[in-house]
């Protein structure tokens, strides 16, 4: 580590508005000036280049055995890659983003349409794209859903594609489309995967580390401006660019993953069979030193760090927490007789919309076609105008049009008797389909037009791009079942305690999933189930049948019934809620950009109907949630999810119960079910509006165990004077990490759309002052007595299971 970890290898990045100064010097005396063990740092030459991988002579294939729940289940990918050749030219490598963006970019690019349109494939691969993240970019081009030994017809396709997109050239839209949306990308303020400074720092980096300033691969006007400079100069410059680095570049592999239900039985086999024969070769002396060794780890776990190593490191105190709030400016306006809730904030020139349909007379089974109806519309044609076209359009006008689904249960504030004030009490449970659009200020009210089109008239009469979107949605739920396992048990978990955590089940629980499977069938397009799930009761050990079935996307000239059912549905639906009644808009925008962006709104919405249709009834029977649900799947590890009553938001407990859940999760639960019990992650939060208390487990390779230490680790919380109990120390780090959630600096279309949120749910701003009040003021006491209240009522808490099958028999 002294060579590795060294400051000769290290690249230094602030972001923020700080003194420079003072956190250089620091950073001088913290780390740079520091000594390393027996003597000072000195200068050393920085650790060699990454050595360039060796071209290949002719393209590679490679066949992956999966596990058979990993990715889609009973299902083949597809994937072919590029290797470009590493290139410190910064116009060049946004040139192949660009390229990438023609192909891939949206689903009426031209390589994804003939992707989809093969009929080799469900959907295309979540891989495909550009990735500028190794020192040699990479791109990726394929499908899943596919099968075994057309991994030529796939090759052929795609190197058909560009030659033929090289030959006739780069439509004028399509490069129009590109590089607005690249635009947007990087005029936007916002995070990425991670906060808006890391994904600076990501940018940054991809030239930095490898020699470059960082710089050029920070800045995008000037190498923007390059790369137009040479298609000016060579109208064929990116048609070039795709023959050279891309389909006449051998350096190309062709990775096939398949589903091999026997591969887990295997390897644990040979593993076994491998630890045996060394066991066999151990002295007795080496046996006694790999148990002392392991006899030590288990010490130093227990230890911790020492108080002098731990003192080293920059520590906030309560003091330091703001207990002011951030007051998000809301004005409001009225647009054909609905309320618009605006924002004027600083946006760097680009309009955020939120349209939120209310969703409170749907039948409560018709709630499981919400997500399909929601995807359906964005990604849906026009009467006609094809998808593809469509989706060009937005590409070339918008940033990005996208749903979601959201739930609550609403609080309202009334007034206090005399011997109290103001008090908020819970209302019934509301539900919204929120339609989400934004784009450059210049180009919003085109943008507006073409989505309020869709959500006015999408076309349900192209009955492939309805199959398509059923198969790609199936498979997206399909393949987050096994690595976002602990998000569908805590769905599943939280259902029974309130109505609307019972309706977020049904948009991204097992609920979703086993619906999904229903419709699109138990034949071939049917096969969407990472494994037969069986729930077994308190009182019931059944275990599940995990079999894997395969998977074939629709015939054009084929569809199935179900399909041409479906898209009925889904325009009933349609017609019946995306009406003007009850319709509730947010709007955050710089101040200068709201009067047209206010005026689009007036000439665009004119085109939805004031009321609906009488709402549809679906035939797909609800699946009440029990007690102890457990499912099984083929797979080595596992998920638990415990779900509790617990105190709402409004409540000093509820906040008492949030820091507790920050203390479990930082401390107790990730030292014991992480570091020690070997999961990748453990848990908890509170659902302020639900009255829930929520526990889980992520990939746990003894998850029945983790459901026991729940409440071990609630008991031992609560305890007074034992080494682990919450001592005052353990408090204000709790009462710290707490309050950096509340306080956490949002981006601009964050704070007007959260500000939105907590005004349909009825969260003032007085209970919002309330709760960092008491946050502020919470000590060890009040973290002991929410320990022992939860688990008191942990003995009552909704189990849910997803792991082998062995677990859920149990």
């Amino acid at each position: 580590w002294a060579s590795c970890y060294h400051p000769s290898n290290c690249r230094v990045y602030l972001y923020g508005n700080f003194d420079t100064e003072r956190q250089l010097a620091f950073l001088e005396e913290r780390f740079l000036s520091r000594s390393e063990p027996g003597k000072a740092f000195s200068r050393r030459a920085p650790a060699p280049e990454l050595p360039l991988e060796q071209p290949f002579k002719e393209p590679l294939r490679v066949n992956l055995p999966c596990p058979a729940s990993e990715g889609s289940e009973g299902t083949t990918s597809i994937i072919v890659n590029w290797l470009a050749p590493p290139s410190a030219d910064s116009a060049e490598s946004l040139g192949l983003e660009v390229l990438s963006e023609i192909l891939l970019g949206h689903d009426g690019s031209p390589l994804a349409k003939a992707l989809r349109d093969s009929g080799l494939g469900e959907d295309l691969s979540p891989h495909c794209g550009l990735d500028l993240g190794f020192r040699q970019p990479i791109f990726t081009a394929g499908l899943r859903g596919a099968k075994r030994g057309d991994e030529a017809k796939i090759e052929k396709i795609i190197v058909d594609r560009l030659e033929e997109l090289a030959r006739e050239g780069i439509a004028a839209e399509a490069l129009e489309a590109a590089i607005h949306s690249i635009a947007f990308s990087n005029r936007e303020i916002r995070r990425g995967a991670g906060t808006f400074g890391l994904r600076l720092l990501n940018r940054a980096m991809r030239g930095w580390i490898h020699g470059a300033h960082p710089e050029e691969t920070l800045s995008f006007e000037r190498p923007m401006a390059a790369l137009r400079e040479r298609m000016s100069a060579d109208p064929r410059y990116l048609e070039e660019l795709a023959l050279r680095l891309i389909a006449r570049n051998p350096h190309r592999s062709t990775v096939t993953a398949y589903p091999d239900p026997g591969l887990f039985e295997r390897r644990e086999a040979e593993r076994r069979a491998e630890l045996d024969a060394r066991e066999a070769k151990c002295s007795a002396a080496e046996r006694e030193a790999i148990r002392a060794a392991s006899a030590k780890l288990a010490a130093s776990q227990e230890e911790g760090d020492p108080p002098e190593r731990v003192a080293l490191l920059p520590r906030l105190a309560i003091r330091d927490i703001p207990r002011e709030i951030d007051i998000v400016p809301r004005e409001r306006a009225e647009v054909l007789g609905r309320p618009v809730s605006i924002h004027p904030l600083f946006t760097n020139g680009i309009v955020y919309l939120e349209l939120a349909f209310p969703l409170d007379a749907l039948p409560r089974e018709d709630f499981l076609w919400l997500p399909l109806l929601s995807r359906f519309i964005s990604s849906a044609g026009l009467p006609g105008l094809s998808y593809d076209k469509v989706a060009e359009r937005l590409a070339r006008n918008a940033g990005g049009f996208g749903a979601m689904l959201d739930s609550g249960t609403p609080l309202r504030r009334v007034a206090g008797d005399g011997a109290g004030g103001a008090r908020h009490v819970s209302e019934p449970t509301a539900s919204f389909m929120i339609f989400r659009l934004k784009a450059l200020a210049e180009k919003f009210p085109a943008a507006l037009e073409l989505a309020a089109a869709l959500l006015a008239g999408a076309d349900s009469g192209d009955l492939r791009r309805v199959a398509d979107l059923l198969a790609e949605l199936g498979n997206d739920v399909v393949s987050a079942f096994v690595p976002a396992g602990n998000s569908f048990a805590l769905a599943r978990a939280g259902a029974p305690l309130s109505d609307a955590l019972a309706i977020e089940e049904l948009w991204r629980g097992t609920s979703q999933f086993q619906f999904l499977r229903a419709l699109r069938g138990r034949g071939a397009a049917g096969a969407a189930g990472a494994a037969d799930s069986a729930r077994y009761g308190a009182d019931s050990g059944a275990a599940a049948d995990s079999e894997a079935t395969a998977a074939s996307g629709p015939n054009p000239s084929d569809i199935p019934a179900e399909v041409e059912e479906a898209a009925a549905f889904l325009d009933a639906l349609r017609r019946n809620l995306v009406v003007r009644r009850g319709l509730r808009l947010n709007l955050t925008a710089s101040r200068e950009d709201l009067p047209k962006a206010l005026a689009a709104l007036e000439a665009s919405l004119g085109v939805l109907p004031e009321a609906g249709l009488p709402p549809p009834r679906s035939s797909h029977p609800l699946d009440p949630a029990a007690r102890s649900e457990g499912y099984a799947i083929p797979a080595q590890v596992g998920y638990a999810a415990a779900a509790l009553p617990a105190s709402r938001l409004g409540s000093d407990e509820y906040v008492h119960e949030s820091i507790l859940a920050h203390y479990l999760s930082t401390g107790p639960l990730w030292d014991e079910i992480r570091v020690k019990r070997g999961a990748y992650g453990a848990s908890c939060y509170g659902e302020p509006l639900e009255g829930a208390f929520l526990l889980s487990t992520y990939r746990d390779p003894s998850p029945v165990d983790s459901l026991v230490f729940f409440g071990e680790a609630l008991r031992i919380a609560g305890s007074e004077g034992a080494a682990a109990a919450i001592d005052s120390g353990r408090a204000e780090e709790a009462v710290i990490g707490a309050a950096g959630k509340d306080v956490k600096p949002l981006l601009p279309e964050e704070r007007g759309f959260y500000d939105w949120k907590r005004e349909l749910y009825g969260i003032d701003d007085d209970l919002r002052r309330a709760k960092r009040a008491a946050i502020l003021a919470t000590g060890a006491p009040e973290l002991r007595g929410a320990a022992r209240r939860l688990a008191e009522a942990y003995g009552a808490a909704t189990s849910v299971l997803i792991s082998r099958a062995e677990d859920v028999q149990l």
